[in-house]
């Protein structure tokens, strides 16, 4: 929405261009803010650099038909934003992620920020505080030294051509090399290839300084990758060496190939037939294997009554398997999820949620277990240290 709208603008000024351009850019704040403010910012430069300052008449009319629209939709939006905020962390300026970063974070997000001071979090899980404290501080450090930033860097690259790109449309490029003519530079590319271009460099330098990189973060760059990718299969279709079309056959059997797998991939889940998982993810993305927490729910919701389910986990507990998601009416759910503490402050919650069958759940047994929460528990066999259940 927002690299398509800003084209159209330069040619011609429509109310709803500026309206797509506003939406595009209230899309991206509200799902990938770093990352969508690094592409704004090329985009807000463009937008400058189009504007016709030298004419009066010209420039009221983009001004009513670009900048007006444009300046509603950001402002409507921020300010719905900022009651969300408010509502959420009762500050309208701070983010919900950024109250999380307050409440566990030790270690800043970007590249030039500086560490954080020492802080007293308070992590109720063992595997929570190995997430904070480990994993986030060791890349924070490598990141600093010069061999970490590239070993990062080239992890990322790798990451992102995996999933939006991958070996099928990574041909046209490979095809550029030998296709393009003795002399070609910089000046024989288009306008629009440049822009998408340096938009594209733009923001891997701005995602280069982020700590901690998925390629879902890069999801704002799917429309300048793909961009990038039909342009070179257009130079390809061209290439003939020794007189053979050859360019032309690749370029119409790479999308015929990338239709045949998606066929191939969609059939095989309607069809439950189990494939090979890739190292492509964009190829061959699979969703993560169920740990259990959907079966183990939908035998509760079968159950009478509400439920009160206190989780314990391992000292290994992997986070990413997460058990304790709540409604947002915690008090009328039907299943309350609640992480392990000790023996007292978990008899303490299960008094504060009167009338709910308790229970205890082993969340890295294999399969996870669950049991009743014991009535009576003998004081010398209460709770062991770091929160775990005496066996019973």
């Amino acid at each position: 929405m927002v690299l398509g709208a800003l084209p159209r603008i330069k040619e011609s000024q429509r109310v709803r261009d500026g309206l797509l351009l506003g939406l595009g850019l209230v899309t991206l704040a509200n799902s990938r803010p770093y990352e969508g403010f690094v592409l704004a910012l090329p985009v807000g430069a463009m937008l400058f650099t189009m504007s016709p300052w030298r004419n009066p008449l010209i420039l009221m009319k983009f001004l009513r038909r670009t900048i007006v629209p444009l300046t509603t939709v950001l402002v409507l939006s921020g300010l719905w934003m900022g009651y969300y905020f408010w509502r959420v962390t009762g500050n309208p300026f701070r983010m919900p992620y950024q109250q999380e970063r307050i409440a566990y974070g030790n270690v800043p997000q970007l590249l030039w920020q500086p560490q954080l001071g020492e802080r007293n979090h308070v992590y109720r899980s063992e595997a929570m505080r190995q997430l904070y404290m480990d994993g986030e501080v060791k890349l924070y450090q490598a990141m600093h030294t010069s061999v970490g930033f590239v070993y990062v860097a080239i992890r990322k690259l790798i990451s992102f051509w995996r999933f939006y790109v991958g070996p099928v449309l990574t041909v046209p490029w490979l095809v550029l090399f030998f296709s393009l003519p003795y002399g070609f530079s910089w000046h024989d590319i288009g306008k629009t290839t440049k822009l998408f271009l340096a938009v594209l460099g733009f923001c891997a330098v701005g995602m280069a300084a982020e700590i901690y990189f998925e390629p879902h973060y890069a999801a704002p760059l799917t429309g300048v990758t793909l961009f990038l990718v039909v342009k070179a299969i257009q130079r390809m279709r061209r290439w003939q060496p020794s007189g053979r079309q050859s360019g032309l056959l690749l370029a119409r059997a790479i999308p015929t190939i990338c239709v045949m797998m998606l066929a191939f991939r969609a059939g095989a889940a309607v069809l439950h037939v189990s494939l090979p998982v890739t190292n492509t993810p964009g190829l061959s993305q699979q969703p993560p294997p169920p740990f259990g927490r959907a079966r183990i729910e939908s035998q509760l919701r079968m159950l009478e009554g509400r439920q009160l389910v206190i989780v314990h986990y391992g000292a290994t507990h992997n986070p990413f398997e997460e058990w304790v998601y709540n409604d947002a009416d915690i008090e009328h759910a039907k299943i309350v999820w609640a992480r392990e503490l000790s023996g007292n402050d978990d008899k303490v919650l299960i008094q504060r949620f009167p009338g709910r069958q308790a229970w205890v759940l082993e969340a890295d047994a294999k399969p996870p277990r669950m049991v009743p929460y014991p009535e009576v528990v003998d004081a010398s066999e209460e709770w062991a240290s770091g929160g775990q259940h005496a066996e019973q």
